[in-house]
C-alpha cells in the first residue's frame, strides 16, 4: 500500500514554498541589511535573520509600498529567463523558467496534485543508439478497490560488428533463458523455476548437485546427491568412503548434537574415479537432525520470559508456538553443468520450494515489534533517546498492530497472489555474418485472486487503503529514435488532508502542528509542476493555488505577512514585492525608511514623485482594487494578449473536463516587464488568469 504522506509530500512543498514566496525573493537579493521592523509599530520583528535592503521603495497613494530589488549580472542570471509571482489575496503562486540545454533529447514531464489525487505524465524522444536495433518495452500496473495486477513484456535486439570489443561476449553466449512462478496465500509460499546458459565452449569439468530438504514431525532430512572433480587440497578429505564419511559428520553436525538436538549422517552412495580433468566423485547421504523445533522454542522462552524483558513465560511460549508451526514443506534445488552433444557447455540451476505457516511467521515478527516497544517504553532511557520507531517515525507497536490486522484481513479473504516471468536471450549472426545480433524477449505478471474481498477485510478493520494506483511505461524505437511515454497516479478521497494528520502525528512537533493548522486553513486547491525539453531549451513552470492565501501569511512573523504579492523577472533582473505597509498619505521618506527592508542606500519614491497612473506599478499597487478606469483598461488588454487555451478532455468516468493552458506575454513598463503585467492579471483583473488555471472539480 502506498503510505499516504509519501503520497502529499509534493503538494505540501508546494503550498510551503508558495507560502514564503515573498520572502524568497526578498532575501534572494543578495547581502545583508538591517534589522527587520515591523510596519504598524517601529519595533523590531523576534526575528533572528536579516534581509537586504531593497534598491528602491515607491510607496502608493494607498499606504502600500512596492519594493525593487536590482540583480547583479551574473552568468546564471544571463543563462536564465522567466518569472515567478505569488499573490496573496488570490491565493496563487506561479513560476516559469527557461535555460539553454546542450542536449538532442527532447522531452516534456507534468506532475498534477489535487487534495484527492496525485498524478504525473511525460515523455521523451532521443536519438537511438547505433547497436539497438529494436526495443519495445511495456509496462503497466493498476490497484483499486477491486483487481490487484501488473504486467510487462520486453522485445529488443541489439547488433554489433563483428570486429567490436563485445562480439566475444556474443560469440561466447549463446543463449540464456529462466522462467518461475512463485504464489503466496494467507498462509504459504511456493516458488519452482529456472534458468540455463548455454556457452559455446566448455569452461570447467562437468558436475552436478541435487539437494532436498524437508520436515515432517519435527524432524529435518536433507538429501544430496553431488558428482564433481575434485581440487587438489580437497582430495584427502574424499579419497576413501571412511573419510568422507567423516567429512561429512564434521560438516554437518559438529556442535550440533546436544541433549535436545540429534544429527545423524548416513552415506547411501560412495564412488571415485580418476578421469583427465582429475578424481571425480559421485556421492549420495542423508543428513537428518531432530529436535530442532524444540530446541528453538527452549531458546525463545528461556531468552524473552523475565523481568529484563517484560514478557511472561506464557506470552514467549506462543511466540515459540508460533514460529514452531512455520513449516519447511519442501526445499529442492538442482544446479548442473553439462557439455552439450555439439560441444560447448550448458550451466542450468532449478528450483522448488514449498512454505508452510508464513502467517505464524509474520505473527511472530509482530509480537517480538510489540515486545521491543514494550521493553523500550519500561526500561531506563537517557534524556534525549527516544523509543524506537518504525518507517517514517511511526511507533513500532502501530505498525506491529497494523500488520497483524493485515494478516488476518488475508487469512479471512483468502488473498492469493501469483508472479510469474519468462525470459530469452538468443545471439547469432545476421545475414551477411558481419554483425552478431542478440535478441531478448520476455513476459512478466503479477495478479490477485480475492483482492475485492481483502480490501473489505481491510475496511472492516478500519486499515488505510489507497482508492486507486496506476503506472504505465512504454518505451520503442522508432526509425532512428527512442520514444518513451509514462504516466502514474495515486487517487485517494482526502488523501492530502489524511497525509497531514499522518506527518503531524509522527512528527509530535509544536511548529510542525502550527504550520499544519496554516497549511489546512489555507485550503488547498491543486498545485501542478511541468518541465520541458525542446530545440535546445529546458523550461520548467508551476503553479500552486489555494482557497485562502491570507491563512498562511497571517501566521508569518512581521514584516513577512505584510507581504501582498512578489514578482521576480529574471530576463531583467528585478524582483518587486508589495507590501501593505499602512503608511499614512502624507508619510515623509524618514518613516519609509523605518519600514523593513529599506535601508540608506534606497532609493524612495512617496506619492506625487512618481507617475502611479502611467507605470506598471500602479497595477501592483492597487491589487485590492484601487486602480483607476485607465488601470482597468491596460489590465483589460493585457489579459487579451494572454490567451487563455482550453481543451477538453474525457476523464475515465467519461466525464468531461476542461484544462487551460495561460500563455503569459513579456508585458510592459520600465524596469518590471512581465513581472508586473502577470501581478497585474493576478490581482487587478479580479482573479481573471489565475481562474483560468485552476482545476475543475
Amino acid at each position: 500500500m502506498l503510505n499516504e504522506k509519501t503520497g502529499a509530500v509534493l503538494t505540501v512543498a508546494f503550498l510551503l514554498l508558495s507560502a514564503v514566496g515573498g520572502v524568497a525573493t526578498a532575501t534572494a537579493a543578495g547581502g545583508t541589511g538591517d534589522s527587520i521592523v515591523a510596519a504598524s509599530s517601529g519595533d523590531e520583528a523576534p526575528l533572528n535573520e536579516t534581509v537586504s535592503n531593497a534598491d528602491e521603495a515607491y510607496v502608493a497613494g494607498d499606504g502600500s509600498v512596492i519594493l525593487v530589488y536590482e540583480y547583479e549580472d551574473s552568468d546564471d542570471l544571463q543563462a536564465t529567463s522567466g518569472h515567478a509571482s505569488m499573490d496573496v489575496a488570490d491565493g496563487f503562486a506561479e513560476f516559469v523558467m527557461s535555460q539553454d540545454a546542450e542536449t538532442d533529447v527532447t522531452a516534456n514531464v507534468s506532475l498534477l496534485a489535487t487534495p484527492d489525487e496525485m498524478s504525473a505524465d511525460g515523455a521523451a524522444v532521443t536519438d537511438r543508439p547505433a547497436p539497438l536495433k529494436d526495443l519495445r518495452f511495456e509496462f503497466d500496473s493498476v490497484q483499486n478497490r477491486t483487481v490487484s495486477e501488473s504486467s510487462m513484456a520486453l522485445n529488443s535486439t541489439v547488433a554489433v560488428p563483428r570486429d567490436s570489443q563485445m562480439s566475444f561476449v556474443f560469440f561466447l553466449l549463446q543463449e540464456a533463458r529462466t522462467d518461475g512462478t512463485i504464489t503466496t496465500d494467507a498462509t504459504s509460499l511456493t516458488a519452482d523455476g529456472s534458468a540455463s546458459v548455454q556457452l559455446a565452449a566448455q569452461m570447467i569439468p562437468d558436475r552436478s548437485h541435487r539437494f532436498v530438504l524437508a520436515e515432517q514431525d519435527e524432524t529435518y532430512t536433507l538429501e544430496v546427491e553431488e558428482s564433481y572433480v575434485l581440487g587438489a587440497q580437497e582430495a584427502g578429505d574424499w579419497n576413501t568412503s571412511e573419510r568422507a564419511q567423516a567429512t561429512l559428520e564434521e560438516q554437518y553436525c559438529e556442535g550440533v548434537n546436544t541433549t535436545n538436538v540429534t544429527c545423524d549422517v548416513s552415506l547411501d552412495n560412495y564412488d571415485l574415479t580418476e578421469e583427465d580433468a582429475g578424481q571425480r566423485l559421485d556421492i549420495a547421504y542423508t543428513v537428518t537432525v531432530g529436535g530442532v523445533d524444540a530446541a528453538i522454542s527452549e531458546a525463545i522462552v528461556e531468552g524473552f520470559a523475565g523481568p529484563e524483558t517484560n514478557m511472561t513465560e506464557a506470552e514467549a511460549a506462543e511466540l515459540a508456538d508460533r514460529i514452531e508451526n512455520v513449516t519447511l514443506s519442501h526445499v529442492e534445488a538442482e544446479v548442473a553443468v553439462e557439455t552439450g552433444p555439439a560441444g560447448g557447455q550448458q550451466a542450468s540451476v532449478a528450483w522448488n520450494v514449498s512454505l508452510d505457516g508464513t502467517d505464524d511467521l509474520t505473527l511472530a515478527y509482530v509480537d517480538l515489534l510489540e515486545q521491543i516497544e514494550q521493553t523500550a517504553a519500561t526500561g531506563p532511557q537517557t534524556p534525549d533517546t527516544g523509543l524506537p520507531s518504525g518507517m517514517f517515525g511511526v511507533p513500532l507497536t502501530d505498525t506491529a498492530e497494523q500488520l497483524r490486522e493485515q494478516t488476518e484481513a488475508r487469512r479471512a479473504a483468502g488473498l492469493e497472489t501469483t508472479s510469474s516471468w519468462e525470459f530469452v536471450l538468443t545471439t547469432g549472426q545476421d545475414a551477411t555474418g558481419e554483425q552478431f545480433v542478440a535478441n531478448l524477449n520476455g513476459a512478466a505478471a503479477s495478479e490477485t485472486t480475492n483482492w475485492d474481498d481483502y480490501v473489505a477485510e481491510l475496511e472492516d478493520r478500519e486499515l488505510p487503503i489507497t482508492d486507486s494506483m496506476r503506472t504505465a511505461l512504454d518505451v520503442r524505437t522508432s526509425g532512428d529514435r527512442i520514444v518513451a511515454e509514462g504516466s502514474a497516479s495515486v487517487a485517494d478521497e482526502r488523501m492530502f488532508d489524511r497525509a497531514l494528520t499522518e506527518y503531524n502525528r509522527t512528527a509530535n512537533q509544536t511548529e510542525v502542528t502550527e504550520v499544519i493548522e496554516a497549511i489546512r486553513a489555507a485550503d488547498f486547491e491543486h498545485a501542478r509542476l511541468s518541465a520541458s525539453v525542446a530545440d535546445g531549451t529546458t523550461t520548467v513552470r508551476g503553479n500552486l493555488s489555494v482557497s485562502d492565501g491570507t491563512a498562511i501569511s497571517d501566521r508569518l512573523p512581521l514584516p513577512f505577512s505584510m507581504i501582498e504579492a512578489s514578482e521576480t523577472n529574471l530576463d531583467a533582473g528585478r524582483t518587486a514585492i508589495l507590501l501593505d505597509a499602512g503608511l499614512e498619505s502624507d508619510a515623509d521618506e524618514d518613516t519609509v525608511r523605518a519600514l523593513a527592508f529599506v535601508g540608506e542606500e534606497t532609493d524612495i519614491s512617496i506619492p506625487g514623485e512618481w507617475d502611479e497612473e502611467s507605470q506598471p506599478l500602479l497595477s501592483l499597487a492597487a491589487s485590492d482594487g484601487g486602480t483607476d478606469d485607465e488601470t482597468d483598461d491596460e489590465t483589460d488588454d493585457e489579459t487579451d494578449d494572454e490567451t487563455d487555451r482550453e481543451t477538453e478532455t474525457e476523464t475515465d468516468d467519461g466525464e468531461t473536463e476542461t484544462e487551460t493552458e495561460t500563455e503569459t506575454g513579456d508585458g510592459g513598463g520600465p524596469g518590471f516587464g512581465v513581472a508586473v503585467a502577470l501581478v497585474a492579471l493576478l490581482g487587478a483583473a479580479s482573479g481573471a488568469a489565475v481562474a483560468g488555471q485552476r482545476i475543475e472539480p
